[in-house]
């Protein structure tokens, strides 16, 4: 976990020590089929996760985590029906946040070399003409390496006696 799962699993901390609920799915591991509804009922869900997190919020923040969106892409016969499932959850948190009072975030985790090369996932955070209406702001976060600068002055000195393969962790 030195890239999107270690961020994703500090977000997770954060989440937990801030008291907010969250639902974190692995896109991978639980593949979106047919409709946002259907999907939450094979997960074991009354309805769409987005419906039930805001229903168990009740207008407090609370975040669904999708990780692994880059999995779709390989899915290849349902990829297309897993892409519409997710963009129903980002009109569901919409309309929740703007007409219900709702504060729901939607974080999704992917390769940027998916995200930058896959329409699909690309087209999944641009609004079409007739959904102009959505207020959703995207902030895309990229996950690096840090520089060898940045890592001295978070660990100090003590960077210059670790092993080469510490080094690169």
């Amino acid at each position: 976990g030195s890239g999107k799962s270690g961020c994703l699993q500090e977000l997770i901390h954060y989440l937990n020590d801030s008291h907010i609920l969250y639902l974190a799915l692995k896109l991978d591991k639980h593949i979106p089929t047919s409709t946002s509804d259907i999907y939450g009922k094979q997960l074991g869900l009354p309805e769409s996760p987005i419906h039930c997190l805001a229903t168990i919020a009740a207008g407090k923040p609370c975040v669904l985590i999708l990780d692994q969106l880059d999995a779709l892409r390989w899915n290849g016969n349902h990829s297309g029906e897993a892409l519409s499932v997710c963009k129903e959850f980002i009109l569901q948190a919409d309309a929740i946040n703007k007409y219900s009072g709702g504060k729901i975030s939607i974080v999704f985790a992917s390769r940027t070399f998916d995200l930058e090369n896959d329409a699909g996932l690309k087209n999944l955070f641009v609004s079409k003409e007739s959904e102009r209406h959505v207020s959703l702001n995207w902030l895309k976060v990229n996950v690096d390496f840090f520089t060898v600068e940045d890592v001295v002055k978070i660990i100090g000195e003590s960077y210059n006696g670790l092993s080469q393969r510490l080094k690169k962790l």
